[in-house]
């Protein structure tokens, strides 16, 4: 990523993957969201509250105009989508408003949309929190501040739990995060903004006793930060929440993270399959959620995160009757057809018993046993 003023110089990989993501989530969420929508009369909304000029010095589209033309492709397919879709995008740089206006203006079809896209030229800060409260509609909200200033949980908050359908998407600077992190007392503000006042004050203290970023226990420290962040989240709307992480790597290093955020299980998995298929998946099918700047072999000789999974969900589940929907809902790791093949593999290794069993369930067309959702699993109590 560039940084600065030279944020938009040039696109980068994992800048095309990051709006590849967002670009994805907002073609499936739409379809989604806009029959129930208009069923009750209500309009659906996409909001970028960081947009940025759309547009890089090279020419390359930014997420903006990608998804404006998203929306103008849909809207010649769907007329409730052209009747009901509202954009929203929003930068405190005049001169990024302008060229997006500017930008905006030449895109054909726009005429499509009964909604013309409305570009704002205003900094986010509380009082945004309370605005977009006010908006009770279905949105899609993208927030891509450049570093952390103005992201915080009342602003996740407000765009997520206002009402049925609203999911976000933000960038979450890792790097810049980490580092001020280890800066005692200097951003306090901003971490309790975004971790909450005493999660944040606890974290600052565990990342005291962890020196240096590079040097010290970085994986330790990722582990530690991401955690604290999914649970600050996943507490918000009462503990009805579902948090799902996408990283991106430089060389070892993790740079930054989009954070999927939602109150709907269905958005979840929706978005669950779209950052697996946008990262590193080995060869067995399972997913890093990790764009890498130099990717790792896709095959592997050993595979010692299945073995843990299988373990886990022994585990976990010991002497329960759960169904597979449930697990995939609860454990969080995995895409639901990670979960079936591991299901399907404990069953065959006579470690869980499934309802309907095997023998009862045909073979896929990828040759592998159908597992449906509402499939009931049995685990054995654990063994003393």
């Amino acid at each position: 990523m560039a940084s600065g003023d030279n944020f938009f110089g040039k696109q980068t990989a994992a800048s095309r993957v990051k709006s590849e993501i967002v670009l994805s989530h907002f073609d499936s969420w739409s379809s989604i969201v806009i029959g129930q929508a208009t069923r009750l009369g209500q309009d659906i909304a996409y909001m970028d509250l960081y947009c940025g000029p759309g547009i890089y010095d090279n020419g390359a589209k930014s997420t903006p105009l990608l998804v404006l033309e998203k929306a103008i492709d849909k809207a010649g397919k769907n007329p409730a989508i052209a009747k009901h879709l509202v954009t929203i995008f929003n930068d405190k740089k005049a001169k990024s408003v302008k060229t997006l206006k500017a930008e905006v203006k030449k895109l054909p079809g726009l005429s499509k949309l009964k909604h013309q896209p409305i570009v704002l030229n205003e900094k986010v800060d509380k009082n945004t929190e309370a605005y977009f409260t006010k908006i009770r509609i279905p949105t899609l909200t993208f927030l891509d501040p450049f570093g952390y200033m103005g992201l915080t949980r009342g602003l996740i908050e407000a765009v997520v739990t206002k009402t049925w359908g609203c999911d976000c998407i933000f960038f979450f600077s890792y790097s810049s995060i980490n580092r001020a992190l280890s800066a005692k007392g200097y951003f306090t503000e901003h971490m309790e903004a975004l971790f909450g006042t005493q999660r944040a004050a606890k974290l600052e203290a565990k990342m005291q006793s962890i020196q240096g970023s590079d040097k010290g226990k970085p994986r330790e420290r990722e582990a530690i930060i991401l955690d604290a962040l999914t649970d600050a989240l996943e507490e918000l709307n009462k503990g009805n929440m579902f948090v799902r992480t996408f990283r991106f790597k430089k060389g070892k290093r993790t740079s930054h993270m989009l954070v999927f955020v939602t109150t709907h299980p269905t958005g979840f998995r929706v978005m669950t399959d779209i950052m697996a298929n946008a990262g590193h998946v080995n060869d067995r099918g399972f997913p890093h959620f990790t764009h890498y700047s130099n990717p790792p072999p896709k095959n592997q000789l050993f595979y010692p995160e299945i073995d843990e999974l299988k373990k886990d969900l022994c585990d976990r589940y010991a002497g329960r009757t759960i169904t597979m929907l449930d697990i995939f809902l609860d454990h969080r790791q995995y895409t639901a057809g990670n979960y079936k093949d591991i299901l399907n593999e404990l069953e065959d290794d006579k470690l869980i018993s499934v309802d309907p069993p095997a023998s009862k369930r045909r073979m896929g067309a990828n040759g592998r046993r159908t597992f449906k959702d509402e499939a009931r699993v049995t685990f054995p109590p654990r063994r003393k």
